[in-house]
């Protein structure tokens, strides 16, 4: 009877009331619910959990130092932020890439672009591969993925474990969202209709286990409901529009948590694939280069209680290490061959069990399937190399001293000659990695034109 109204038009719609009276919440200023203090030693405690939920809500093209928990003076995210005051900030967190996909297929499968080869439009994961999705279902929880963004789309792999993988129809009642002016974004809807999506599935499924994916996109589209803008009219203004109005989405989703009373019984994560550059050097967008502003992203956790001081690790940690990470927390086994490794250890304020440094990667020509042109980026606690192998004349090597400079400004390469030695032995041993075994050829995807367009749509420029 529920997979029947999942499949009905009331997954995608549902009552006008739900709508109405949903819009009218986003509206408000909802007080986070009401739960229990607790400290992180209990952190063990969720493992037990026989009826833990798990949310990751995954808001695209969202950079960490737009957000209040991460520095920054506008108020744009004042959930996110009361998430963080009573629960998990990673501080120093790395993305893998600067487009969707090849990000996305590193934080699902934990490993590095070069161990899984989904670098370029072509390429999807493997049947062969195994996500979490799968070891959550065959746990017995109810899975669903709701997403608008085409780069995770079934036929790139990423639906592998989900009872139901959908990009879910636009509403008939739903907030009006206005796009920055100058945005060449045309995407058919907006993130309410995930919101909306996402509060039926937790209706249905709330007496059952489940993991819940909830995509957002509109701060990748730059859209945003008009009536709760704080900020002017300018390009990053509207940037930071759209992240207060995807605030108020995650707003949603908390108090139907609480609504149905589940917040003390559900992991909440909310993570990026990567950011956007406000032309910091030199480019606007993403999918470009491995800057700061591209791949520094935010990870928040909300635990099934409240911490009496929010737990900020500094350590670096990658976007690799979040599903180890939530399946450990959840009592579930590993995935294997993951380069990541699971958090909870260095959460529970034991030594890191890998404090190396983390990896981006970006294949320039991600969108001509027939060339090679890596940038590879490597972070440590202070520094920051990026290196353009192919780059023509010749390649680019840059080096930047994060402590006094975070904003990697001033490249100091050419004064720190044995460093960028060891960073190039590091970068071209990372390239030279063995594939996954389930990496070894990925699958290529053919697009037919329809497909290209929705893809298109998102701002890309693809070579067809």
């Amino acid at each position: 009877m529920i997979k029947k109204l999942l499949d009905s038009s009331w997954f995608y719609y549902g009552a006008a009331i739900l709508l109405v009276v949903g819009y009218v919440a986003t509206q408000l200023q909802v007080q986070l619910p009401a739960r229990s203090f607790g400290d992180i030693e209990d952190l063990r405690e969720i493992q037990e959990m026989e009826d833990l939920n798990v949310v990751f809500v995954l808001i695209d093209t969202l950079r960490a130092d737009h957000l209040q928990p991460y520095g920054y003076e506008r108020e744009t995210s004042p959930v996110m932020n009361r998430l963080a005051e009573t629960g998990i900030v990673l501080r120093n967190h790395v993305a893998q890439s600067t487009w969707t996909k090849t990000s996305m297929a590193s934080l699902w499968t934990g490993t590095y672009p070069v161990s899984n080869e989904v670098l370029n439009y072509q390429h999807a994961i493997p049947e062969a591969a195994t996500l979490p999705a799968e070891i959550f279902r065959d746990a017995g929880y109810r899975t669903t993925g709701l997403y608008r963004n085409g780069w995770v789309a079934h036929e790139f792999g990423f639906q592998q474990g989900f009872e139901k993988y959908v990009r879910p129809q636009t509403a008939q009642t739903q907030a009006a969202v206005q796009r920055a002016q100058n945005s060449p974004h045309s995407l058919v809807g907006n993130d309410w209709d995930l919101t909306t999506s996402a509060a039926q599935f937790m209706e249905l499924y709330k007496d059952e286990p489940f993991f819940l994916y909830v995509h957002y996109m509109d701060v990748h589209q730059f859209a945003y409901e008009a009536e709760s803008a704080l900020f002017g009219v300018e390009y990053k203004d509207a940037y930071d529009n759209a992240i207060h109005w995807t605030d108020r989405n995650v707003e949603y989703l908390v108090a139907k948590l609480e609504e149905l009373e589940l917040m003390d019984n559900t992991l909440l994560v909310i993570a990026s694939d990567h950011g956007e550059a406000f032309r910091e050097h030199g480019n606007e967008g993403h999918a470009k280069d491995l800057y700061g502003e591209t791949i520094r992203t935010p990870v928040i956790i909300a635990l099934p209680w409240f911490l009496d001081e929010p737990l900020v690790i500094t350590d670096v940690t990658e976007n690799i290490d979040l599903m180890p990470t939530i399946l450990e927390l959840a009592g579930l086994a590993p995935v294997d061959e993951t380069d990541g490794r699971s958090l909870v250890p260095l959460l529970m304020g034991e030594p890191d069990p890998n404090p190396g440094p983390a990896y981006a990667h970006l294949e320039r020509a991600w969108a001509r399937a027939e060339d090679e042109e890596p940038i590879v980026a490597i972070r440590t606690d202070d520094q920051k190399f990026v290196w353009w192998r192919n780059w023509k004349p010749r390649p680019i090597i840059e080096l930047y001293d994060l402590d006094s400079d975070m904003g990697e400004q001033v490249n100091v390469a050419s004064e720190e000659t044995e460093e960028v030695d060891a960073f190039l032995e590091m970068a071209q041993a990372y390239l030279d990695r063995e594939p996954a075994s389930w990496g070894v050829s990925p699958e290529a995807v053919e697009l037919d034109d329809q497909k290209l367009g929705i893809l298109k749509a998102l701002g890309y420029v693809i070579e067809d």
